[in-house]
């Protein structure tokens, strides 16, 4: 019907269809109202309809929540629960925290907010709109203990100082296409760690991703996803820093359907590998004990409530495999997490977004006298984004496998919060809190598996942007980390301070 009015020429009914059917709650139909929009403004009406779309218009294909109804993404595009999700060690970032961004406006960087264990792919999505973008930066970090010890400990032969400066050069590009109703896309970027005085550490960073978005018929949509990346090992994933690096492969799929009387329902698979190479100088560490590989079923159902929220049924099943983990008793070791939950989410408008859950999860293993574990897992999330204020806040349990670290899973309570303001269309300020509280499980008998019993870390930052011009723009951030660890030898306290020139054709 919004295509036929098009096609007469009736724009302003064009126009305000083309935002209600965007704010609707299926992936097809709302990247087919940003095309119907875009004929709208080639007419020259309603130029409006363009932003309005384009804020509901899909961030991220795959696995990814759409970026414009975030707290609707569990239900609608089969992402994992939080209970399960595969993610970076500390902190315990959940599927739906970790991806979910708020509709418009001021947003936060992961990276910023997460530092180094930010998620390997988060500064790869491609941005709603059709084309190709090219991008560049040249990061400058100095780490008053870039070797991760404890108070006024030795650093060991491993490193040459403590402290370091970092220059870490990036290029990124992002392309997608329509072909028909579907779109494909395609974004990667490469770049190096360069340490001044730690030249051990030095690495490359590799990541690419490409995937498609399809349209199966008019109320039905699907995702295909696949990802490579290399780089050093995050510092969060093991308990002391050591050069390495991890090389990571994923793959994903989802579908998701919903009837006229607004129930939904999605299937989501991912598979993913983790290989961890290592390069000590002192040759008394192989990390390669920790290689993993992980498969992934999620489902949920879910039920509109209104045009604003929904309610709804989810659950997954994950099964993480370290084949260089042989037992005693054959085989190698595996877990499975198992969980299942209750989820609500409503919006407020185009700013004020809240979505929550709970339910519980079980983890199985097969090692013999080992813990399982068994418990309630729950999130709560709450997210706006204002033409110059945006914050969001979450907080829950969860439990966490498949990173590939030291860990073989992790059971977590995490608290996270980030305020960005926007003082004029040229500056803007960022501060924020990222906080876990971990209880790490693995094998005894072998090194640094349960090296670190608990810890508690909290990380505190505040930021600038500054934007020269469309092209070119500068960030300067200031970092405090604690870590307190069980045992003790493992707490340490960090600070950095970052300085980026960025640069975006």
């Amino acid at each position: 019907m919004v295509l036929r009015f098009c096609r007469k020429g009736r724009y302003a009914a064009c126009a305000k269809a083309t935002i209600a059917e965007a704010q609707g709650l299926t992936l097809s139909r709302s990247r087919d109202a940003h095309r119907r929009a875009a004929r709208c403004i080639r007419a020259g009406f309603w130029r409006r309809v363009d932003l309005v779309a384009s804020r509901w218009a899909v961030g991220e294909s795959g696995l990814k929540t759409l970026a414009g109804i975030g707290l609707f993404g569990a239900a609608l595009v089969g992402l994992a629960p939080a209970a399960a999700q595969v993610v970076p060690l500390p902190p315990v970032i959940p599927g739906q925290v970790a991806s979910t961004t708020a509709p418009t406006g001021v947003t936060s960087d992961p990276y910023r907010v997460f530092g180094d264990d930010a998620p390997v792919f988060a500064g790869l999505g491609v941005l709603g709109g059709l084309g190709f973008r090219i991008s560049g930066s040249l990061i400058t970090e100095y780490s008053d203990n870039i070797a991760r010890v404890s108070g006024d400990d030795d650093v060991g032969g491993r490193y040459t100082s403590k402290d370091d400066w970092i220059f870490r050069p990036t290029v990124a590009v992002n392309m997608s296409r329509d072909l028909g109703r579907q779109t494909v896309f395609l974004s990667g970027s490469i770049g190096r760690q360069y340490f001044a005085r730690n030249t051990m550490l030095n690495s490359n960073n590799l990541n690419v991703g490409g995937g498609a978005s399809l349209s199966l018929g008019n109320r039905c949509g699907g995702n295909l996803k696949a990802g490579y990346s290399n780089r050093g090992t995050q510092l969060g994933t093991f308990e002391e820093v050591i050069p390495s690096e991890q090389e990571r492969v994923s793959l994903g799929a989802s579908a998701t359907c919903r009837t006229p009387g607004g129930l939904s329902g999605s299937l989501s698979y991912g598979y993913s590998n983790a290989t961890n190479h290592t390069h000590d100088p002192l040759n008394e560490v192989d990390r390669s004990f920790a290689n993993v590989n992980s498969n992934h079923f999620g489902a949920n159902i879910g039920y509109a409530v209104g045009a604003r929220g929904q309610v709804g049924l989810q659950g997954s099943w994950s099964k993480n495999r370290y084949p260089n983990q042989l037992l005693p008793t054959g085989g190698s070791n595996r877990n499975e997490i198992v969980s299942g939950s209750v989820f609500a989410a409503y919006r407020v408008g185009s700013s004020l977004s809240a979505s929550g859950s709970v339910g519980k999860s079980e983890v199985r293993t097969n090692v013999p006298g080992s813990s399982a574990f068994s418990g309630t897992t729950w999130n709560v999330s709450m997210n706006y984004s204002g033409p110059r204020i945006g914050a969001g806040i979450s907080t829950g349990r969860s439990v966490s496998g498949g990173a590939g670290g030291s860990a073989n899973y992790s059971i977590g309570t995490f608290f996270n919060t980030s305020v960005n303001y926007r003082l004029n269309d040229r500056m803007s300020v960022a501060g924020g809190i990222a906080t876990s509280n971990s209880d790490y499980r693995g094998l005894e008998q072998l090194p640094e598996t349960e090296a670190v019993r608990s810890s508690k870390s909290r990380r505190y930052f505040v930021g600038a942007d500054y934007s020269m011009s469309k092209i070119f723009s500068f960030s300067l951030d200031l970092n405090h980390q604690k870590r307190s660890s069980d045992p003790s030898g493992y707490s340490y306290d960090e600070n950095s301070i970052l300085l980026g020139i960025r640069a975006r054709f």
